[in-house]
């Protein structure tokens, strides 16, 4: 008479295989984390959660992807100032947070629209001051751009009478 083994029984000790994938028992660290005992674990894989192998999901995703993406370009002004907007409110949260709560937490506190809208308008405020700084110097400029354009079109003018030859002549005129 033989004596039965103790531990697994003999199908547990022969390796067994899957959809044609060889699969293993659950290891202690698998049992431990409330893989129940004798379950099939796919080798070299995680057990959890299902294969995600079916192609009608891989190209319902791919074409998301192209939608989204041709969508982003068609809006790319949109995207382009949300994107600013964005960065804009990220670098002025932290003078927003100082104005909302100037001494911490345990101090008098102001709405945050109130601070925000302060913030916005003290940066048109500097820009303002700016623009008004670099006005009467960026007048200058373009009064003698247009003094020094006059003089080049009096020079052509000059070389066009002297030498005709040399003057460019557009195609419909050339024979």
């Amino acid at each position: 008479m033989t004596q039965p083994k103790q531990g697994r029984p003999d199908s547990m000790d022969a390796p067994r295989e899957h959809k044609g994938l060889p699969i293993r028992p659950a290891s202690r660290a698998q049992r431990r984390n409330s893989v129940p005992r004798g379950t099939p674990v796919r080798a070299g894989r995680a057990a959890i959660g299902p294969s995600n192998r079916d192609p009608s999901t891989r190209n319902a995703l791919l074409w998301a992807v192209v939608v989204g993406a041709v969508l982003v370009w068609m809006l790319r002004d949109l995207v382009l100032l949300v994107g600013y907007s964005v960065l804009l409110a990220y670098a002025l949260l932290p003078v927003v947070a100082a104005i909302e709560r100037p001494r911490g937490r345990r101090g008098p506190h102001v709405p945050r629209g109130v601070s925000a809208a302060a913030v916005m308008l003290g940066l048109v405020a500097v820009v303002s001051w700016l623009l008004a700084l670099a006005a009467p110097i960026l007048a200058a400029q373009a009064a003698g751009v247009r003094v020094r354009e006059a003089q080049i079109v009096t020079v052509r003018v000059r070389i066009e009478a002297a030498a005709p030859e040399l003057t460019p002549t557009p195609r419909s005129r050339r024979k």
